[in-house]
């Protein structure tokens, strides 16, 4: 015998998870047949705002909760939503090295091969690299770039060491602007 079980959900988010950028705004949809208005809040509005139409707002990085219930509360529903900023679009790393190494002083004429991904959807500009030595801190000439880099693309630049050498682990600090902001990621050599 087959039995056939029918469920009418009368309240649900099209959504129960949400990724969004710094300044991205998005609608959550609600479906609401109990006939009730409903209350919208975010469990922290420093990250995201919501308003009364399931309007979302991100404003700065980190997550909250938007939950949306009817006046008597007898029906809510909650959406996670992860707020992300460019830094976590972006990746650096050290792609190989051709160096001599004393004491942990890697000498003139050492290569290292850096490389700079775009995984946003958004074009971001390459403005500089910088080597900081790994025992002082001091950072060395700021190499400009000044280069536009699509989304999804790789580059990279090959950096050779000068004649005072640099103490590993080498750290390859990239300076990009995004929306008029400029941020800094840094990939490390050991």
């Amino acid at each position: 015998e087959e039995v056939l079980v029918r469920q009418n959900n009368t309240f649900f988010l099209d959504n129960l998870y949400v990724d969004m950028s710094v300044n991205e705004q998005r609608q959550l949809l609600l479906t609401n047949t109990t006939g009730q208005d409903v209350i919208w809040e975010s469990s922290d509005n420093s990250v995201v705002m919501v308003d009364e139409g399931g309007n979302l707002k991100a404003i700065a990085r980190g997550s909250a909760n938007i939950k949306v219930s009817t006046i008597d509360g007898k029906h809510s529903r909650e959406c996670s939503v992860v707020v992300k900023d460019i830094t976590d679009y972006i990746t650096v790393y050290c792609g190989g090295a051709s160096v001599v190494s004393v004491n942990g002083l890697i000498r003139y004429g050492s290569t290292f091969n850096w490389h700079f991904i775009n995984g946003s959807s958004n074009e971001v500009k390459l403005l500089s690299l910088q080597l900081v030595d790994g025992q002082t801190g001091s950072a060395g000439n700021e190499l400009a770039v000044d280069r536009s880099v699509s989304p999804g693309e790789n580059v990279g630049y090959t950096v050779t060491v000068g004649l005072m050498g640099i103490h590993a682990p080498v750290t390859c600090r990239y300076r990009y602007e995004y929306n008029g902001e400029v941020y800094i990621s840094e990939a490390v050599y050991n």
